[in-house]
């Protein structure tokens, strides 16, 4: 998906099963959405996304993505990694990271 631009995409309440690595997804619509099996996404581009109420199946990685501006409210991403991650301003009211682990 590398370049691949899907800027104010609308994929609420989709299951995700995809490599999202270098992907432009400014302004998407991932509310409700279900990541699914071993999510990985390095360098993607979610600034200003809003990821309200998702939830994985199993831990997700990632890495050198960009989150600042984007709404997390009542995600759930249990087991999951965040490494060199850009998270300005971001809003993770009422999230639950369990077991998450934050690096960089």
């Amino acid at each position: 998906m590398r370049g691949v631009d899907l800027c104010n995409i609308n994929l609420e309440g989709s299951i995700l099963i995809i490599d999202l690595s270098g992907a432009i997804l400014r302004k998407a619509n991932l509310r409700n959405t279900l990541w699914g099996d071993h999510c990985s996404c390095q360098e993607a581009d979610f600034s200003g996304s809003d990821f309200t109420g998702i939830n994985n199946e199993s831990s997700c990685v990632f890495l050198r993505c960009n989150f600042s501006n984007t709404i997390w409210n009542q995600a759930d991403l249990w087991q999951s990694t965040f490494e060199d991650c850009d998270l300005t301003d971001v809003n993770f009211d009422n999230a639950d990271f369990s077991e998450v682990k934050l690096y960089g």
